[in-house]
């Protein structure tokens, strides 16, 4: 004998007309079908140029679903109708027609000092450009933030008010075709260190040459009540990156050599960050602490002969104040105790010198500004070698001269 026939399965074919896909407002997506049948209808997305979705991750009761603030990007869909438990379905629909969701950053995740922007990626884009509107100033020149992925994270984020907006980009930064930009997210905040922490300050000379070195340090105008981690930044010339140079623990005092390699206007920050509640980070603002070091380009090489020290004419030069120390041999020049031995105008570049042992020259630049550089440190010459010749005079008696080299 024989049981009874199952349940009659769902024929295997496509009942589900081809689905149609509509844009709601800026971020939202309708997906629409029309069939004789009931049950559950699976629905699968092909993202961009990705696969398929697995089956099962989309399910509607009804003839439609619909999707708010969807991530930006390409979409079409599929459907097919199945039994409750989606064991027996019915072949997929044709594929909708592609709705575009446009570029639009749909995920802002703020945890202490550190913030993360994400966005679906665009199909064609070779990176992304974000700006940020920091406090009341202005938004954030375009290039500054790149991204060749869906995010940017940022850590050491100094406390305010910040809201984004994006544009997708094709080519290189510099030279590429960007998109419009998009709308701005809502304002976020950053929290702080507490008010009451001490100011930073960077402490450095204003004006130097190219090729040379200058100490740059930064402390808090007092002790802060909580150790804090601080740290030195630079944006150099014709640049928007912003550079972690070195870091002090404890509260302490930083000190960093920099040496300057071309020309122009670099700009220093200091920040200081310390961990709350065991996990979270918080750091003071960046912006308030910046110094500028304007670096001229020429090189300042003073030189010294037994006799005198002479240097090259400096343009806008308003004075050269020459220093001396005392020093046997071995010495670490920065630690000399320095006094000014001469002030002499413009015009003059050279100056007298006795011809003592132990004895080093510095010369610093002064501008008419009444900003002055650091001192450089005077070079001494090296003996010129002497030849000698020796002949006779038309008396026949020995005659030296020497020719210097």
């Amino acid at each position: 004998g024989c049981s009874d026939y199952s349940d009659t399965s769902l024929p295997l074919k496509n009942f589900v007309d081809t689905p149609r896909a509509n844009r709601v407002g800026e971020h939202g997506i309708e997906l629409l079908w029309d069939t004789s049948l009931k049950g559950k209808f699976d629905i699968q997305i092909k993202f961009n140029h990705n696969e398929w979705t697995e089956p099962g991750r989309f399910i509607s009761n009804e003839k439609r679903i619909n999707w708010d603030d969807v991530p930006s990007g390409e979409r079409s869909y599929r459907i097919r109708s199945c039994d409750d438990s989606l064991t027996n379905c019915s072949e997929w629909s044709a594929e909708s027609n592609k709705v575009s969701i446009p570029l639009w950053i749909h995920d802002v995740q703020v945890d202490g000092s550190s913030t993360r922007l994400e966005w679906g990626p665009i199909i064609g884009a070779d990176y992304y450009d974000i700006s940020i509107k920091y406090n009341n100033n202005d938004w954030t020149l375009p290039g500054r933030f790149t991204s060749n992925t869906h995010y940017i994270a940022w850590d050491n984020v100094e406390a305010g008010v910040r809201s984004y907006k994006i544009r997708s980009c094709t080519g290189v930064i510099g030279n590429a075709v960007c998109s419009g930009w998009s709308e701005p997210t809502k304002d976020y905040t950053t929290v702080g260190l507490p008010s009451s922490t001490p100011a930073l300050k960077i402490t450095a000379i204003e004006r130097t040459f190219i090729n040379k070195s200058e100490r740059i340090t930064w402390q808090f105008a007092s002790p802060p009540s909580t150790s804090l981690t601080t740290t030195l930044f630079v944006i150099k010339p014709g640049s928007s990156d912003m550079i972690e140079l070195a870091s002090v623990s404890n509260s302490g005092a930083g000190v960093h050599d920099f040496a300057f390699e071309q020309p122009g206007r670099y700009r220093f920050f200091a920040q200081a960050c310390g961990t709350f509640n065991s996990t979270q980070v918080m750091c003071s603002e960046r912006w308030s602490t910046e110094k500028q070091i304007e670096v001229l380009n020429s090189e300042f090489t003073p030189e010294q002969t037994k006799t005198e020290l002479t240097w090259q004419q400096i343009a806008g030069a308003k004075s050269y104040i020459i220093e001396t120390a005392s020093c046997a041999n071995q010495c670490d020049m920065s630690a000399l105790d320095w006094s000014t031995l001469k002030t002499l105008n413009s015009s003059q570049l050279q100056f007298a010198i006795p011809g003592e042992d132990g004895r080093h020259y510095r010369i610093k630049v002064c501008f008419s500004d009444g900003v002055c550089t650091s001192g450089s440190y005077v070079a001494k010459g090296k003996p010129k070698k002497q030849i000698i010749y020796i002949h006779t005079d038309l008396l026949g008696s020995p005659v030296a001269e020497s020719v210097g080299t």
